[in-house]
């Protein structure tokens, strides 16, 4: 799926769950609930962002982020396998070979 598709897939369902996409407080004024602001993706899509994989294995959620197009501005990772660490060093080489930003 596209980036776009998932979104739109994701706020879709909230709708159908009866989330509300915005929630008026009881001094005024609006608050919006949604999953992220509407200016989160064209802003992401210009300026980058952070990622952050705890339990970052082989790189999968990196690679996912690249394929969508959207820009890294700085990659954070973390495993405890010894052997995932060693993996993901070639695995970052040929990413940034792919996908050069």
């Amino acid at each position: 799926w596209e980036l776009q598709q998932v979104i739109a897939a994701s706020v879709q369902a909230a709708q159908q769950a009866g989330w509300p996409s915005q929630v008026t407080l009881s001094g005024g004024g609006d608050v919006d609930t949604a999953c992220c602001a509407r200016t989160f993706f064209p802003w992401a899509y210009k300026t980058g962002v952070v990622v952050f994989e705890p339990f970052g294995g082989l790189g999968a959620g990196l690679e996912m982020v690249l394929r969508q197009g959207v820009r890294v501005s700085r990659y954070l990772y973390a495993d405890v396998s010894p052997t995932a660490r060693s993996v993901i060093a070639y695995r970052l080489a040929a990413l940034q070979q792919r996908y050069p930003q």
